[in-house]
């Protein structure tokens, strides 16, 4: 079994210069996720991925939280897009992205106020953690209806 954290931010999440300074963050992220035994991590900056590679013996695995017009959310596989525009994509136009480009979709933070669950989005996941996470599974469980 491997443990994987699929929603990691760098220091450099909303930074337009993110993306030049992320390796460098990687090894500390890196370091702390072995010191936690995590296998892989999902570095889910906003609006710009990150690379596939491997450090320290940590996989770092592409993903991308992007600023929807109603939320956030998380696009995670081999490609997924390099940058996206703050609130621009609509949650429907999110999805298909991340749908051509073969990657899954996740619901981060569900416990936040956001209106994507207002919209008609088949996402993948519900991110299940964070600092509203002691609220109640129940609305989870609606969410994923």
């Amino acid at each position: 079994m491997y443990c994987v954290d699929f929603h990691t931010h760098s220091t450099f999440s909303s930074s337009k210069f993110g993306r030049l300074l992320e390796h460098g963050n990687q090894r500390v992220i890196s370091s702390v996720a072995s010191l936690q035994n995590i296998d892989a991590i999902v570095v889910t900056n906003h609006n710009f991925s990150s690379v596939k590679r491997r450090v320290n013996g940590v996989l770092f695995i592409p993903g991308i939280e992007v600023s929807t017009t109603e939320g956030h959310l998380i696009i995670i596989g081999e490609n997924p897009p390099e940058k996206t525009e703050r609130r621009k994509l609509t949650p429907s136009e999110t999805v298909r992205l991340a749908k051509e480009k073969e990657c899954i979709t996740v619901l981060p933070h569900p416990y936040r106020k956001s209106n994507i669950k207002d919209h008609p989005v088949s996402i993948d996941a519900i991110g299940l953690n964070g600092k509203h996470a002691k609220a109640s599974f129940e609305h989870v469980e609606e969410l994923a209806q």
